[in-house]
């Protein structure tokens, strides 16, 4: 079975951005807040093995970041929301998705690293299991 990581990660991008919510990969300083960060996928558990296929559960850990903290919390309770919507589900090319979780969001960071911005980031995290097709 291939890694499922990148199809997920790419299923979840677009999810995020139907729902208006600007994801990145590795934001720059030239990036405009507020996006989500994607904190990357790991392979929990695979190959997993069920009646049609192999499979795998993959955890994608993101992060909203915001200069508010309201907008923080907004943007991941939207994306959380748009990541298990079950009227626009998450597809990963060449895997079936056979179960999506959220799993938690996180407290709000409170980031003042750079001199001139304090920034907000709120921690959320996706649990998903798929069969390769």
């Amino acid at each position: 079975m291939t890694d499922p990581r990148n199809a997920i990660q790419t299923g979840i991008y677009t999810a995020l951005n139907a729902a208006g919510i600007t994801a990145l990969v590795d934001p720059t300083e030239t990036d405009s807040f507020p996006y989500t960060v994607f904190g990357g996928g790991t392979l929990v558990q695979g190959p997993l093995t069920t009646k049609t296929g192999d499979g795998g559960e993959i955890v994608h850990t993101l992060v909203s970041w915001a200069t508010s903290p309201t907008t923080a919390q907004s943007n991941a309770s939207i994306g959380m929301n748009a990541l298990t919507d079950r009227n626009a589900p998450i597809t990963a090319t060449g895997y079936n998705i056979i179960l999506n979780r959220p799993e938690f969001g996180g407290e709000i960071i409170r980031d003042a690293s750079e001199p001139d911005s304090i920034l907000f980031g709120v921690p959320y995290r996706v649990r998903i299991v798929v069969e390769h097709q």
